[in-house]
């Protein structure tokens, strides 16, 4: 038979969820918000400190260069790299706050379960207890909470009735243990599910400042922008059209289902960045990468830097790249848990990516030469030998004859 549990299944803990939880009075009431799915996943992350200035703008990069443009796109680049860690954090501390919820839901339900066994279970022990006292020739004294215990256990063994009283007793006991241990565990459910919940409110607060500031370099970067510029950014997106994923490197070509997703991606070109979106409209870095993959009936995992360690055992030398291989920048070039941003080679030193908050999906060049910031770089799918043509011998016309007729 199945057990309780069993029965209640998903239709319980979807019902506690959504319907909200009733914490005992010892408890502190969990936070009341609705549950919000953000597909991601990983450990609880380490705590980023990102300094701020006196002035309250973002923290300068450790050289500046003395050129207005050049000084303004290095502020900017210092801190798309601040928002891209703390929205990768976003991301690891709402799966922490998701599994911190499902946790305490079902923490309430056992807790509910075992306090009405323990209603019972009092209701039975009065009932023996008051049997006991009738059978003795004594009147019952009000009989309530734990004095139900102790009423039954003074009873001597000529008054009991001992097989209805001891078993009370025990059920009492044992129910009585229950209910405090699922309340113990509904009360650590509880600080885990606020703790997990003030650690991810704190990030999603530092992350909205942060882009506000960003946005407001953005703002002034555009503003010097020279017309040049302006013409560099409509010729690279217009590489889109003369794009063709057929590049070959030391004998290789991208396999067909890379320059599938390759494709898919430059499909997206324009589209706004933002943090957490998938498609269709909007893509974070992760999410063109996971979704242009997709397409080709390989799911890869959410977060940059999970995506890097799904592949680790394919990595690839900068100077053996193929279109379709991801390239990851990190905080840390010899420690990929510090990945944070990832892009999809195009091949001839560029990428097509979602780049930061403002920005839009887009193709920019890499360097992968001397000095190169790309830190890490895999492969999804195997290469595959460039083709060898087929010589095939000329044919030459069958030669006719003719004969005359005299």
């Amino acid at each position: 038979m199945a057990s309780r549990r069993e029965k209640v299944g998903t239709v319980v803990l979807t019902a506690l969820i959504v319907g909200g939880i009733t914490v005992p009075a010892q408890a502190a009431p969990p936070p009341g918000a609705k549950i919000t799915a953000v597909p991601d996943a990983g450990a609880r992350p380490q705590a980023v400190s990102v300094p701020l200035l006196p002035t309250g703008r973002l923290a300068m990069p450790p050289t500046l260069p003395t050129e207005p443009i050049s000084f303004l796109t290095a502020q900017v680049d210092a801190a798309i790299v601040e928002t891209q860690v703390l929205a990768e954090q976003i991301n690891e501390l709402s799966q922490v706050h998701e599994d911190a919820r499902l946790s305490l839901a079902w923490a309430d339900h056992e807790w509910r379960q075992t306090d009405e066994k323990l209603q019972v279970a009092k209701q039975n022990a009065a009932q023996a207890a008051t049997e006991a006292y009738r059978t003795a020739g004594q009147l019952p004294a009000p009989l309530q909470g734990d004095s139900i215990l102790r009423d039954l256990q003074q009873l001597s063994p000529q008054q009991s009735a001992k097989p209805v009283g001891e078993s009370a007793a025990f059920e009492l006991q044992r129910a009585t243990d229950a209910e405090a241990k699922a309340r113990a565990s509904l009360v650590e459910k509880t600080e885990a599910e606020k703790v997990a919940s003030t650690e991810l409110t704190s990030v999603i607060t530092t992350l909205a400042q942060r882009d506000a500031a960003l946005l407001l370099l953005q703002q002034r970067l555009e503003t010097l922008k020279t017309e040049e510029e302006l013409r560099i950014e409509r010729e690279t997106e217009k590489l889109r059209s003369d794009y063709t994923a057929g590049q070959s490197n030391q004998g290789l070509l991208a396999h067909p289902d890379a320059r599938k997703a390759v494709l898919f991606a430059l499909e997206q070109l324009g589209k706004p960045y933002q943090f957490a979106e998938e498609g269709p409209s909007k893509f974070d870095c992760s999410g063109l990468v996971q979704t242009s993959y997709r397409q080709t009936g390989r799911l890869l995992p959410r977060v940059s830097k999970d995506q890097f360690a799904a592949y680790k055992d394919k990595q690839v030398q900068l100077d053996a790249l193929l279109p379709g291989d991801l390239l990851f920048y990190a905080r840390d070039p010899k420690d990929p848990r510090t990945i944070h941003h990832v892009m999809i080679y195009l091949g001839d030193n560029k990428v097509v990516h979602a780049p930061k908050a403002g920005d839009f999906v887009k193709i920019s060049r890499v360097n992968l030469g001397t000095g190169s910031q790309v830190d890490f770089a895999v492969r999804v799918y195997d290469a595959v030998p460039v083709p060898v043509p087929v010589e095939v011998p000329p044919t030459t016309p069958p030669v006719t004859t003719t004969t005359s007729t005299s």
